[in-house]
């Protein structure tokens, strides 16, 4: 049942993205920082 509801919510995540750029835009700005830091430290 977890497994359902985190593939449930994964493509909610998915379609939000879609529908909304903010959000993409800030999931791109999070990795962006990721992937900053591990480059940095």
């Amino acid at each position: 049942m977890n497994s359902v509801c985190a593939y449930t919510s994964a493509s909610e995540n998915k379609n939000r993205s879609m529908v909304n750029p903010f959000f993409m835009l800030s999931r791109m700005l999070d990795e962006y920082v990721a992937i900053s830091q591990v480059h940095f430290y």
